[in-house]
């Protein structure tokens, strides 16, 4: 293979060009952008061991790619392209796990992990082809006296560059009730159809409110923030005009999963259009809208904020988000609609966890807990099961990173509880990746926990939640989280090895440790290679010792 050398700065291709061969990155990272209505929009930033360079059917580049620090590729010629999973797919898994607790790298103290990405977006859209539009069909939707309103929801859709809306000529049976059997039906028909987004709704007495529902052709709402759960509603005056219009498109477009990464890339780009129309109105609905119609319409806004913060990873976004679900929430009722306020209160703690991700703010944390809690009184096991798993691990996660601010074992032992509860949804046969990460969330919190109370059998717990999770991530399907996990085994080894003394544990870290860094190294993550080496260098003078180690240093705190 050719390997060809890039400066900072440096344009390796340009959108529109004809291309013959296609990229894996070596070294460094690259920036992909497209040209906009507006200008540039930023398309993604991929770094070691991505692909680049994919061409649309004429064989012209779909983005320009710039070198943001010095890169290395391999070309690879068009009759050996570099394999390559669907990235709309790998974003959905980057949703799944979203706010995830970090993956614990160093011994002591142990909180960083893996260099999360920066949005959803970021290094999962490079090098797709050209965008392609996306298609939205429009179920039946019959008043008392007969008149269809599909043609009027699916027009008010139309207009909008790379969207294609018309009527279907489907009516969602009212003998269907269960929203998974609802589910499964319109996933059914947007298969045949080769569509991305399903609209379906009711117009209840007395005839003047369409209530709208949204079913994409993926599944994902038990776990993106932002997610139109069973319970999301959009609610417009029927035969609403022009005034509202404009509310349509962002929520639409937010509900849907893409069926390819063409179309993902259309959202990409059109998303934040269609906000920055529908902002002025969203934020002055008219006064007489019902409280109930009002919340509906900034619950659906929220998620559409949410889905285009992450598109930009903009903490602006995602702040008008939570203001808007808390605007939705004071025209919500507990004993009125349980199920759209418990709703709105998971997706606004999982917006205020991202929120609280850069700098842990023990307040913002807070009133995630507070919001997850909510949501936990209306969400069950029995009844939203996904949902419900979903509200406890991410309470989970939030006090795990409470602790870390404020060093109390108490919100550790909650966290534990909390990941325990969303495994007995979430299993290994069902949803492995979930699973893992759940496993690897638990295995942290046990660690901590195992060190402020210098408790050898917690540590095993821990240990043991790393290997269960290493069951799941490959080292060649997931690179970067096999590593990230065998770093968290070798710190909960090497704590284990401190604090009994036992040359096995600290041989464990040790193997656990240059595995993570051989893999570091073996992409390029020169940082994370480094920490592994650091933390390597603690446990081989243990070793060549031995015997016990200096007893560990309880963490100052409170409840410690």
């Amino acid at each position: 293979m050719t390997t060809l050398d890039y400066e900072a700065g440096e344009i390796i291709f340009r959108e529109g060009e004809d291309g013959s061969s296609t990229f894996v990155i070596v070294q460094g990272a690259v920036e992909l952008t497209r040209q906009g209505e507006t200008g540039p929009i930023r398309l993604a930033v991929l770094g070691p061991g991505e692909p680049l360079g994919d061409v649309d059917d004429l064989g012209r580049r779909g983005a320009t790619a710039r070198a943001v620090e010095p890169v290395t590729l391999e070309a690879v010629g068009q009759e050996s392209p570099p394999p390559k999973s669907s990235t709309f797919d790998r974003l959905i898994e980057m949703l799944s796990g979203d706010g995830a607790a970090k993956e614990t790298p160093e011994p002591v103290p142990g909180q960083a992990a893996v260099e999360a990405p920066a949005g959803f977006l970021t290094r999962f859209f490079g090098g797709v082809p050209h965008a392609k539009r996306i298609d939205i069909l429009v179920a039946n939707l019959m008043d008392e006296a007969g008149k269809n309103h599909a043609r009027h929801i699916a027009g008010a859709l139309k207009g909008s560059r790379g969207i294609r809306a018309r009527p279907f000529n489907k009516t969602m049976p009212p003998e269907v009730r269960r929203p998974e059997e609802r589910a499964r039906l319109a996933r059914g028909w947007l298969e045949a159809a080769d569509a991305d987004l399903l609209i379906w709704g009711e117009i209840p007495p007395p005839g003047t409110t369409l209530d709208l529902h949204f079913v994409s052709s993926k599944a994902d709402e038990e776990y993106r923030p932002g997610s139109f759960g069973p319970a999301t509603t959009l609610n417009l005056p029927v035969g609403f005009g022009p005034e509202l219009t404009p509310l349509l498109l962002p929520v639409s477009l937010a509900a849907t999963r893409p069926r390819t990464d063409a179309k993902g890339l259309r959202l990409v780009e059109v998303l934040p259009q269609a906000l920055d129309m529908a902002m002025p109105i969203a934020r002055n609905l008219p006064l007489d809208m019902t409280s109930g119609e009002r919340a509906a319409v900034q619950s659906c806004f929220a998620n559409a904020l949410v889905t285009a913060a992450a598109f930009r990873n903009d903490p602006d976004l995602y702040q008008m988000a939570a203001q808007t679900y808390q605007e939705a929430l004071a025209n919500l009722s507990l004993e009125e609609t349980p199920e759209k306020w418990a709703f709105n209160q998971k997706n606004l703690g999982m917006v205020l966890l991202i929120l609280a991700e850069g700098d842990n703010d023990t307040d913002t944390l807070d009133a995630a807990a507070e919001a997850f809690r909510a949501a936990l009184k209306v969400l069950n096991k029995e009844e939203h099961p996904r949902h419900w798993a979903v509200a406890q691990n991410r309470l989970g996660m939030v006090l795990f990173k409470l602790d870390a601010s404020i060093g109390d074992p108490e919100l550790l032992k909650h966290a534990l509880t909390a990941f325990q509860a969303a495994l007995q949804v979430i299993t290994k046969a069902e949803d492995p990746i979930p699973w893992a990460e759940i496993m690897g969330n638990f295995a942290q919190a046990a660690q901590v926990l195992g060190k402020q109370l210098r408790n050898p059998e917690v540590l095993e717990k821990a240990a043991e939640a790393c290997r269960a999770a290493l069951e799941v991530r490959d080292r060649d399907e997931m690179p970067m989280a096999w590593a990230a996990t065998q770093n968290n085994l070798g710190s909960a080894l090497f704590l284990l090895g401190k604090l009994t003394g036992e040359s096995d544990h600290l041989l464990g870290a040790a193997q656990a440790f240059e595995r993570a860094r051989d893999t570091y190294t073996g992409l390029g993550a020169a940082r994370l290679a480094a920490i592994t080496e650091k933390n390597l260098a603690h446990v081989e003078p243990l070793l060549k010792a031995g015997k016990k180690a200096p007893p560990l240093k309880r963490r100052k705190g409170r409840g410690t």
